[in-house]
């Protein structure tokens, strides 16, 4: 399941949703784990039949119950106010929390995470459908804007990680908007009429800058550098562990004909990393993961007499099978390694590629070293 849409609310009429900005963060963490964040902006009005109190949403990755957070009292800050919108956005706190966007202005309205709450019976690790409640309705005179933040526990089937070695080396990020073929994931069929049109869609994928763009569907808007540490405190966190990650955003936009279930919009990224190298993060896990399994096997013999004296003359045997088989091993072993690390075709490109370069660059320092030597 793919799916994003905001949906109607059977207690409250169906807001108007202007503007909608989607946020989808791939944050760095400790060992080489990855913290996936999603934040949502909507703009919203009321229409004619009633304010609104609340909406739904479905999500397609799995949440926990207090993974919801509003994000209405950072946008009170100048500088995260003109992070989110690119500079173009001003606040003021009087008469009432607004941001100036354009030639708009928006009312800034706070959503209730305590009255929010998760739909059960549509949640698993892969989908998540919400009510969020706002803490006062929206009424027909003036667009508002909410900002909200989902911590992800489940990537489902939007961010699908390729790993070797224990290591990640790529991605295929899949998001798709008011698609209702990616509603097989809810336990009970969605209702497509639910679906509220989206009159204009950003959608931003922030990846780890170690992941390279292979494919791209449909073409991007832009490609840029995140600016890094005056995003921390909008994030809450630096970008990674030790706050040094370069990350990349990659951003469409659909802003002509609007997003609904009959005309719904799809995002494709596949990502791939560079060089052909394992990570040291990879290498550390592969350490420890050695070093513990050593000191298991060494626990167990030294509490265990008889056992001990068994495994030792086994591990003697064994020993002197590998000194007189050591040729044939290591061969072995260095061919296991080799298919390990370089199994997959884009790595053999690389090594290519790099091998090139180390080549073109030889040359070019005996071509000016000889030249230097002549001019004597």
């Amino acid at each position: 399941m793919s799916l994003f849409a905001v949906l109607n609310s059977r207690q409250s009429p169906s807001p108007i949703v202007q503007d909608c900005h989607i946020n989808i963060w791939s944050l760095g963490g400790f060992f080489g784990a990855r913290q996936t964040v999603f934040d949502l902006g909507l703009c919203l009005k009321a229409r004619e039949s009633g304010p609104v109190s609340e909406f739904d949403l479905a999500i397609p990755f799995g949440t926990s119950e207090d993974s919801l957070e509003d994000l209405s009292d950072k946008l009170k800050d100048h500088v995260t106010l003109s992070l989110v919108f690119s500079g173009a956005a001003d606040f003021s706190s009087e008469p009432s929390p607004t941001i100036t966007y354009g030639d708009e202005s928006l009312l800034l309205r706070s959503i209730d995470p305590d009255r929010s709450c998760r739909e059960e019976k549509q949640c698993n690790d892969q989908v998540s459908v919400w009510k969020i409640r706002l803490r006062s309705p929206i009424e027909a005179d003036a667009p508002v804007y909410v900002r909200l933040r989902f911590l992800v526990t489940g990537l489902g089937r939007t961010w699908l990680w390729r790993k070797s070695m224990w290591a990640k080396n790529g991605a295929i990020v899949d998001f798709r908007v008011g698609d209702v073929r990616g509603t097989t994931g809810f336990n009970s069929r969605l209702d497509e009429s639910r679906i509220v049109r989206i009159e204009r869609l950003y959608v931003f994928v922030i990846a780890p800058a170690w992941l390279e763009l292979r494919t791209a569907s449909p073409d991007l808007h832009y490609i840029r550098i995140l600016e890094g540490r005056p995003w921390w405190d909008y994030l809450g966190s630096a970008t990674s562990l030790f706050g040094e990650e370069k990350l990349v955003i990659y951003q469409w936009r659909d802003t002509e004909k609007g997003v609904d279930a009959g005309r719904s919009f799809h995002s494709f990224l596949d990502l791939n990393r560079h060089g052909p190298y394992p990570t040291v993060w990879t290498l550390v896990r592969s350490t420890l993961v050695i070093a513990g399994l050593f000191g298991l096997v060494w626990l167990f013999l030294t509490q265990v007499e008889g056992l001990r004296v068994s495994v030792a003359n086994t591990l003697q045997a064994v020993q002197s099978l590998a000194v007189e088989q050591w040729t044939g091993l290591g061969i072995a072993g260095a061919l296991w390694l080799v298919w390990r690390l370089f199994k997959e075709r884009h790595t053999l490109r690389a090594v290519r590629a790099q091998a090139r370069g180390l080549l073109y660059k030889s040359i070019r320092k005996a071509l000016r070293l000889s030249q230097a030597l002549r001019s004597k």
